[in-house]
Formats: structure tokens, C-alpha cells, sequence
């Protein structure tokens, strides 16, 4: 923002510095009172519904806790004629596994408390999977897809590729494997 202004606090503060037009600063002002209130409350669904969803990211930090982060593997890239062999999911609870056929279904419980699910460019892709193979799954929670966040910071490419980038190395035991061999193993 043009105004300097990074936070809440200064707005109510120094409005004058953003120089909102008089006919939105009672709005904006309003805005706010509600927004503490609806964080205060923890209600994540009040920010999903309000927020533009590019910006979901800003609510990590008060909800990080309360986050997943996301991956499945699947027979191929349909929802409707392929299947999900495995969800990994990484919380502050530590990494879980979930593999098709063995414990699948107990995916949901990880969900009992989530406010705020991140994946990479899953968007269209791991949610909508997991919506189609487990019924009665919804998620209300704030996503946030790290595709574009990251390619506003200058980084393109796969989740390998960017991990390579950023110095972010895994284990040699899966160094060189690939989502096709996830769903060979």
C-alpha cells in the first residue's frame, strides 16, 4: 500500500495516512472492528468468505496451528476415472499417511479442527480428488495453493524443481523419485 500502513493497528490509527474517500472510511473502520472480532473468535470460515483467495496466505499465521499441509497421489489426473492411492498430510500433530485400501477413510480426522489447508497448484486438482473418492468430505477451510504465491516471488516450476531452487533437499531414498513412481510403489 501506497500509505505505508501494514496492519489494522495503523489504520484505525492514522486513517488519514491511506487517504480513503469519507464515504468508505465508516466501512472500512467497521471492517475492521468485525474482522478482530471474527479472529478473536477463531472463525476461519468468516476470512474464507471474506477474503479475496489470493490472499488466504495472510491467515496463516494466526491460524498455523490449526494447518495441514496437503498432498495426495493418484492413478492419473481424472477424479472421475482414477483413483487416490495415498494422502500425506504434514501438521503440527507431525506427518501422517494415508494409503488406499489400508486406512484411506481415517483422512478425515485430520480435518476435526483444521482452519487452514495449503497445497501446491492442488487447487483443481487434490481437493476435487478427494471431494469425488470420499464422500461426504467438504472442506470450508481456508486454502491456500502455494502455486501462485510463489510464482509472484519469481519461482515457476514443479514443487521439485522450486525445492532445488530454494535449496530444500530430501532424503536420498527419494531423491529422484517421481509422482509416477508413488503410484507404482
Amino acid at each position: 500500500m501506497d500509505s505505508g500502513i501494514k496492519s489494522w493497528y495503523e489504520f484505525r490509527e492514522e486513517p488519514h495516512r491511506a487517504r480513503p474517500p469519507e464515504s468508505k472510511l465508516k466501512q472500512i473502520l467497521e471492517g475492521i472492528s468485525t474482522s478482530k472480532e471474527k479472529l478473536n473468535a477463531r472463525d476461519h470460515i468468516y476470512f474464507a468468505n471474506n477474503l479475496p483467495k489470493k490472499d488466504y496466505w495472510r491467515a496463516y499465521r494466526e491460524f498455523r496451528e490449526n494447518t495441514i499441509f496437503l498432498d495426495t497421489e493418484t492413478t492419473g489426473l481424472s477424479p472421475y476415472y482414477n483413483e487416490i492411492t495415498m494422502i500425506g498430510v504434514h501438521s503440527s500433530d507431525g506427518t501422517k499417511v494415508f494409503i488406499s485400501g489400508i486406512d484411506l477413510e481415517d483422512f478425515t480426522q485430520v480435518l476435526k479442527g483444521c482452519k487452514v489447508i495449503v497445497t501446491f497448484n492442488r487447487a483443481r486438482f487434490d481437493l476435487p480428488f478427494i471431494e469425488h473418492h470420499l464422500p461426504g468430505v467438504s472442506f470450508d477451510q481456508l486454502h491456500i495453493d502455494m502455486l501462485n504465491p510463489l510464482r509472484r516471488l519469481g519461482l515457476t516450476g514443479g514443487p521439485k524443481r522450486i525445492e532445488t531452487e530454494l535449496g530444500l533437499s530430501k532424503s536420498d531414498e527419494t531423491t529422484g523419485l517421481s509422482g509416477f513412481d508413488a503410484v507404482r510403489l
